[in-house]
């Protein structure tokens, strides 16, 4: 419920940056989106579900965001279902025909079964590049660093630990008019941080 709260209570926020950031005099050189919301699905070796999600400009150039996944484990996980939020902060270089962006984020998560819970914690600081193709279509590539600390807790005790590692990020967005978009990313990234992982949405821009 805790997670809940607070992924409801970032999404709100956007939303209501959003509606005040439309007031902006300087429009984006690229003339990428950001301010979104969207909903989709979400999968690695570790779980899968359901994601929604939010971002909103807190001035020209900065980016907040969150979202909030409902998500059942897979493969040594199968017996557990949960719930992970992730909180996003960038800044936003407007290079011209593209954009870098420069973030850091935090996602918590945890998964239960009948016996245990599964605890994970991450720390995320990255840059990327998103540049359309053509109108309807764009793309981001970036690289991430990652901190993680996961693990058991049972009737008895704590069994966690730290894992770092690098990650490689590919998305495609189809817009299907300026509103409405239809976004496909995949991850690179060791087993130890979840394996690779697809994230499939669909959105509206602000």
């Amino acid at each position: 419920m805790k997670h809940t709260l607070l992924t409801a209570s970032l999404l709100s926020a956007a939303a209501a940056l959003s509606a005040a950031s439309s007031l902006k005099s300087t429009p984006n050189p690229s003339g990428l989106v950001y301010e979104r919301i969207g909903a989709g699905y979400v999968q690695n070796d570790v779980f899968s579900g359901f994601t929604l999600s939010g971002a909103a400009f807190v001035n020209e150039s900065l980016l907040v965001g969150g979202s909030y996944s409902n998500i059942d484990g897979r493969k040594d996980y199968a017996d557990t279902s949960g719930e992970l939020s992730r909180f996003n902060l960038n800044y936003v270089l407007f290079t011209g025909a593209g954009d870098v962006i420069i973030g850091a984020s935090y996602g918590q998560g945890n998964m239960y079964s009948d016996s245990e819970v599964v605890v994970a914690d991450e720390m995320a600081f990255g840059i990327s590049y998103r540049q359309a193709i053509i109108e309807e279509l764009e793309f981001v590539v970036g690289y991430q660093r990652i901190s993680s600390k996961a693990g058991y807790v049972d009737a008895f005790s704590l069994n966690a630990q730290d894992v770092d590692g690098s990650a490689f990020n590919f998305a495609l967005r189809f817009n299907i008019n300026r509103q409405f978009d239809l976004t496909a990313s995949y991850t690179l990234q060791k087993d130890s941080l979840g394996g690779n992982t697809l994230n499939l949405s669909a959105g509206y821009n602000f």
